[in-house]
């Protein structure tokens, strides 16, 4: 049976289009995933007006699915960044 996995993918606006500039793997706790995507900065309704966007996305069988998307700024993302390495380093080494 194939585990479900979560990540974290931001991408970069450039001109007409988004690249992907980062992805980090939270690992198969859907609940802390999901508690930890609600905490971020950011706008989850009007993405498309941020330079930034940051996708919570499920793989299961090699199949990817779009849970949540928010649009965030520069600052926002930094300090969004900080909380995910930091709720990430301590559920990992911690098994909480």
């Amino acid at each position: 049976m194939t585990e479900e996995k979560y990540f974290i993918r931001v991408s970069m606006k450039v001109q007409s289009a988004f690249i992907e500039i980062a992805r980090f793997s939270l690992g198969a706790n859907e609940i802390y995933v999901i508690d930890l995507f609600h905490e971020l900065e950011g706008d989850f309704v009007d993405v498309a007006h941020y330079p930034l966007r940051i996708e919570l996305i499920k793989e299961h069988a090699m199949r990817y699915t779009m849970i949540a998307c928010l649009g965030c700024s520069l600052t926002e993302f930094l300090n969004n960044s900080k909380k995910i390495i930091k709720e990430t380093f301590r559920i990992m080494n911690l098994s909480v």
